[in-house]
């Protein structure tokens, strides 16, 4: 039984840092603009956890990629003081509260923050409750774990509101169940994990419509994903080694899906599991995939496509589903966006009925859109909302209304910082990995 609790907290008000101070404080919000506690629906999106990163790295990388890709936050490793040792595990040995780790120091953790906020990047740090080394676990020698009501004492003495994400892991009988920490924040549903994980690797992916009516936590407060750093060690989940391209396509339909918040893990390629990041620990990065060793997933094109299908299709709802046979699914976000996903080992043609409205699209899953044409796959939505196409076996189509070639809405950018403008999606739009034989052969959804 997991009894320590890990919560992580993105600081959503920013990070200030007086000279010669000892502890980072967080600034007062006013009442008038203070928010009550997960009122934070409407700027809920995707997750970037940038496993063992330093925080010079990921400052670059939120002004770099993150920000202008439309992630909304980026989740560190814990920047607390931990144990020695080169093993990524050590990260979570803390020894105190100092805020000086493998991934920099509090002033480089600070200057981290101010990059990524002004990229439009909300930065998730990593925090330890009741854990510290020389223990294997967080539990007391007296049998104590901290309580729903001790953290919802810590958390509400914030003086701001921010998003929480909890890990709390499921167990059939155990005294601590997921479902009491909802009312601090959102709670890591690790059922979804392993559902996702069974549902491509065998059982079949047609079961995977209602994921609300699993007995898990609700939606509105899970935080979801394919695989952490965690699960893609132990088996729990699906990883980037998987075959039959099961890992990606899991992750186009965790982006597509409604239920949940989802994260995207970023690492790094390993076959020894203790080992820690590569490069010191200085995250590099191609154009769309990796660099000195590491894999850079929140680059990959079909993984940059989808975060972008799911900021256009905020909460709209599951609709048009459609499944033939228990490998091939598609459903649609209201009128905004519609995915096809073909977990099979034959190419799935049909006619797939949705609320898209009249037009052409570009399939955002293989490559990037500019003004006026898609270089990728275009589908043609007739007056009826249907279109006709023929899904390649282990891969998957997706639709929205921000990649239209007749819309202005295509190539979106934001603003950078110094007012430069970046695309949205820059460089060439094939993934490029490292080879190992351990790998799947690539396939259409990340073209090598």
């Amino acid at each position: 039984m997991n009894v320590w609790h890990a919560v992580m907290v993105f600081v959503l008000c920013g990070v200030v840092v007086a000279a010669g101070a000892s502890q980072i404080s967080f600034p007062h919000s006013t009442t008038a603009t203070r928010k009550p506690a997960q009122d934070v629906t409407e700027t809920k999106g995707v997750i970037a956890q940038m496993f063992e990163w330093t925080w010079d790295s990921i400052g670059d990388e939120c002004q770099a990629f993150l920000g202008p890709a439309g992630y909304a936050y980026v989740q560190t490793s814990p920047p607390q003081e931990h144990v020695e040792g080169d093993q990524w595990w050590t990260d979570y040995q803390p020894v105190s509260y100092t805020l000086t780790s493998k991934r920099g120091n509090r002033q480089q953790f600070a200057n981290m923050v101010t990059k990524c906020h002004a990229a439009g990047v909300k930065v998730i740090a990593d925090t330890l409750f009741n854990h510290m080394s020389a223990m294997d676990s967080g539990k007391g020698s007296g049998g104590s774990y901290i309580a729903a009501t001790d953290l919802a004492d810590i958390t509400r003495r914030f003086a701001g509101k921010p998003y929480i994400t909890q890990e709390v892991i499921y167990g059939e009988g155990e005294p601590i169940q997921p479902t009491e920490y909802t009312g601090i924040g959102d709670v890591q549903e690790f059922r979804y994990t392993y559902m996702v994980k069974d549902a491509f690797s065998k059982s079949g992916i047609s079961n995977l419509q209602n994921l609300n009516d699993k007995g898990w936590v609700d939606g509105s407060v899970a935080n979801v994903f394919v695989a952490n750093h965690d699960t893609e060690r132990n088996g729990g989940g699906l990883n980037y080694k998987a075959s039959s391209n099961t890992y990606i396509l899991a992750t186009i339909f965790s982006l597509a899906h409604p239920y949940g918040t989802p994260s995207l893990l970023s690492s790094y390629d390993f076959s020894d599991q203790d080992a820690g990041g590569p490069n010191g620990g200085a995250g590099t990065c191609s154009a769309s995939g990796g660099a000195n060793g590491w894999l850079c997933q929140h680059r990959w094109t079909a993984f940059t496509g989808m975060v972008w299908f799911r900021n256009v299709v905020g909460k709209e709802a599951l609709g048009n589903w459609a499944s033939s046979g228990s490998q091939q699914i598609a459903f649609g976000r209201g009128s905004k966006g519609f995915v096809a996903i073909n977990n099979g080992d034959s190419s799935w043609t049909m006619k797939f009925s949705t609320s898209l409205p009249a037009g052409t699209y570009c399939d955002v899953i293989h490559g990037t859109s500019a003004p006026g044409k898609c270089e990728n796959p275009v589908y043609t939505v007739a007056d009826d909302g249907t279109f006709s196409a023929t899904v390649p076996a282990r891969d998957a189509v997706a639709l929205h209304i921000g990649a239209m070639p007749s819309s202005g809405a295509v190539h979106q950018r934001r603003e950078t910082p110094d007012d430069q403008q970046l695309d949205r999606y820059g460089g060439e739009v094939d993934v490029t990995l490292p080879p190992d034989s351990r790998r799947p052969a690539p396939t259409s959804v990340y073209r090598l």
